[in-house]
């Protein structure tokens, strides 16, 4: 008994510790007003957030048309974040307070799902491992440090993962295929991940009733299930939800929503994160021929080791690919930021993986000679010393040379030197100028933007409401279009001469 409320008050203990981590990480995220790597989807659902608490429902407003309109974003994503931001607004916070303070108990729940579930499945030591492993990466995801709806998704997800886990006593490999599901799954981006909680407990609850095999069968259904509905629910939330009324543009949403559908896993070729496609549908079709090919049963006890090993293999290496994108390209640049919510599961069946490969390796290891043993544990640490201080001093190289090669800084450092302000800071971006205040977001490659004058960016600023007391415009800067050096610094002048008429603080847009 004593043993007993020791493990617990440890385990509590440990609980909280993560907690607090969290929170710390968060408040170092969200450091100061002129850090926060707002964007334009941050100030859209902060702007929703503002009129769902003003009674003016899910909307926001559009320039052009002087009015407010429903954005492409809530159609996309249920307008679940901007609820809760608004639900916060209620209790006496601003909608940016109540959007960091929502980011923190996400984060905090995320973390504390990784800690629970790891040490369900292993132990002590690797839960709290896995914890600060996932909180060490998450802060340098990109839906962590901005306000966007995939933070609550991910917790969504997660909490779902973990009740499926918990409730039956899972091996492993229908642990990789249950977070392999949830990863094709995730890869749609649109109403499919919010729909899938509901979904995976309703195919949960007729496994257990029997009704279905396997948890592979349920995977199968599962997947098809909600790509299917995908665009009948983004139809429904349009023109249910939002507009009210049953008809309208019933087939034309449909049709886009599965065009875009579509077109998201064939961009997937052309942005960079096609790797992880590949890894993960060669794992599902592998492990799909292993299991159909299984006929006997020495066959197939062979077949099931094989498919374990490769999963296992998938799962190291997705995750490699993963954290090198993490610390190399902020995640969005192989990833995109719709693929992040899909870490912590890959984590989880890692640090489960890897609990029982190091007993396994210690017994072996336990069985040498000493001499044999002792070089043996010498080899090991000093091969991790290396592959750490490699990776540190790769990681070092890597940023000094991002550095070096930004016209972001080089810029950003000529005002500052010439002008004694440090209040504007130039993002170089592809393809677009992006214009972003409290009320608005301009983007050339919007149908609807109007001319991008001086002018026009004052009188809007002038005419319309404050974030929180601050004036705030985002500056995202095409360097296709100001390839010029000079071209770049007269420009920065020119916004910096706007923020001091309208009284703004120009900031940092990643």
């Amino acid at each position: 008994m004593k043993l007993e409320s020791s493990i617990n008050l440890r385990f509590i203990t440990i609980f909280v510790v993560l907690a607090s981590l969290s929170v710390v990480s968060l408040l170092v995220a969200f450091r100061l007003p002129r850090q926060l790597n707002l964007s334009p989807d941050s100030f859209m659902y902060l702007d929703i957030a503002k009129n769902i608490k003003a009674g003016l429902g899910v909307s926001t407003f559009n320039l052009s048309l002087s009015s407010t309109s429903i954005p492409d974003h809530v159609i996309a994503w249920p307008p679940l974040f901007p609820i809760a931001i608004a639900l916060l607004m209620m209790a006496g916070l601003t909608n940016l307070n109540a959007a960091v303070l929502l980011s923190m108990v996400l984060l905090i729940v995320s973390v504390l799902l990784v800690f629970f579930v790891v040490h369900k499945k292993s132990n002590l030591v690797f839960a709290v491992a896995a914890a600060l492993t996932y909180l060490y990466l998450v802060t340098k995801m990109s839906i962590w440090q901005n306000v966007w709806s995939e933070q609550l998704f991910t917790v969504l997800l997660l909490s779902v993962w973990t009740y499926i886990l918990l409730r039956r006593n899972y091996d492993l490999k229908d642990v990789f295929v249950i977070g392999l599901m949830l990863s094709l799954v995730a890869l749609t981006r649109y109403a499919g991940i919010v729909l899938l909680p509901v979904v995976f407990a309703v195919l949960f609850l007729r496994t257990q009733r029997g009704e279905y095999g396997s948890i592979r069968r349920l995977a199968t259904t599962g997947v098809a299930f909600v790509l299917g509905l995908t665009p009948l629910i983004v139809w429904f939330i349009r023109n249910i939800v939002v507009s009210g009324s049953i008809f309208g543009v019933v087939s034309p949403v449909a049709f886009a929503t599965w065009h875009q559908l579509l077109s998201d896993l064939t961009n997937a070729f052309s942005d960079g994160f096609v790797q992880h496609l590949i890894w993960l549908v060669a794992a599902v079709f592998v492990g799909g021929l292993l299991n159909i090919y299984s006929l006997t049963k020495t066959v197939r006890r062979g077949l099931t080791e094989l498919r374990s090993s490769a999963l296992f293999l998938f799962v190291v290496l997705y995750l490699a690919l993963i954290t090198y994108s993490v610390h190399r390209y902020n995640i969005d640049a192989i990833s995109g930021r719709y693929l992040e919510p899909l870490y912590p599961l890959t984590l989880i069946a890692l640090f489960i993986f890897l609990e029982r490969v190091v007993n396994e390796l210690w017994l072996r290891i336990a069985q040498l000679r000493v001499e044999v043993r002792g070089l043996v544990v010498a080899t090991i640490f000093l091969i991790s010393v290396f592959m750490f201080f490699g990776k540190v001093k790769l990681y070092i190289t890597d940023t000094k040379i991002a550095a070096n090669t930004r016209y972001r800084d080089k810029v950003s450092e000529w005002v500052i030197n010439n002008t004694g302000k440090e209040d504007i800071i130039i993002n170089r971006r592809s393809w677009v100028y992006r214009f972003v205040t409290d009320r608005v977001s301009i983007s050339s490659d919007y149908p609807y933007m109007p001319q991008l004058t001086a002018e026009n960016i004052i009188t809007f600023l002038m005419n319309h409401s404050d974030l929180d007391g601050r004036r705030i415009m985002i500056v995202d800067i095409s360097a296709t279009t100001l390839p010029d050096y000079n071209e770049y610094a007269k420009f920065g002048i020119t916004l910096l001469l706007i923020a001091q008429i309208g009284n703004n603080n120009v900031y940092e847009l990643k």
